[in-house]
């Protein structure tokens, strides 16, 4: 497993941790840093983990791999990132620091003034370079082995082990933060905001929405 710069390790790891028995050889199941491979070991790779707002997948040695991905509504994501910057216990990134000088709108607008790849449409612009809806579709829709909301995380990857596996898995589930409320606290105003700045985001995500639905109900035919 190879991460990119700015990995989930934690949720990574209890997803490894889950589906274990995937892999003969789970003792190899380690994260190294893109960066620091050999081009031996790049020859090996299986697995990469990149993070949203800065994924760059690079073409290692002209090897193809399958792509997959959630997406989440950009109110509920912001939130949720404001939360994770939170629960840091050194944090160390300017956006980690914004979230403990800051309540959860002034965060916001932090990132809004310092750091808009994260509030603009980040979805389209990690995938397409750009923040334009039709042009990302084509891409979901040429490139991606599978997609879906966070919301059928669960049928996500049931779907996915059996079109890979060819079986059905049983995920264990863990609860990874309770420090995030389930509600939106978020001010009208900057929710107006959000979704007005993210309206190709929010596009994709109903196009995802629908293709996945479709993929499940020809899947249980």
């Amino acid at each position: 497993m190879v991460k990119k710069k700015f990995p989930i390790i934690k949720k990574i790891i209890k997803v490894k941790n889950s589906t274990k028995n995937l892999f003969k050889n789970n003792d190899d199941f380690i994260f190294r840093d893109y960066y620091s491979l050999t081009t031996e070991e790049k020859q090996k790779l299986r697995f990469i983990s990149s993070n949203q707002e800065r994924m760059s997948v690079p073409n290692i040695l002209g090897k193809h791999f399958l792509k997959i991905m959630t997406i989440r509504d950009p109110i509920s994501r912001i939130q949720s990132r404001y939360f994770e910057a939170r629960s840091r216990v050194k944090p160390s990134k300017p956006y980690q620091i914004a979230a403990f000088k800051y309540d959860i709108n002034g965060f916001i607008n932090y990132l809004y003034d310092k750091e808009p790849y994260m509030v603009n449409n980040p979805y389209c612009i990690c995938l397409s370079g750009t923040q334009d809806f039709l042009i990302t579709k084509k891409i979901i829709d040429s490139d991606f082995f599978l997609a879906a909301p966070i919301e059928k995380l669960d049928e996500f990857l049931h779907l996915l082990s059996a079109k890979i596996f060819l079986e059905k898995k049983e995920f264990k589930k863990f609860r990874v933060s309770n420090i995030n409320p389930k509600k939106n606290i978020i001010s009208d105003k900057l929710i107006d905001r959000i979704i007005s700045t993210n309206k190709s985001d929010i596009n994709l995500k109903k196009h995802i929405e629908s293709e996945f639905e479709n993929i499940l109900n020809n899947h249980k035919d």
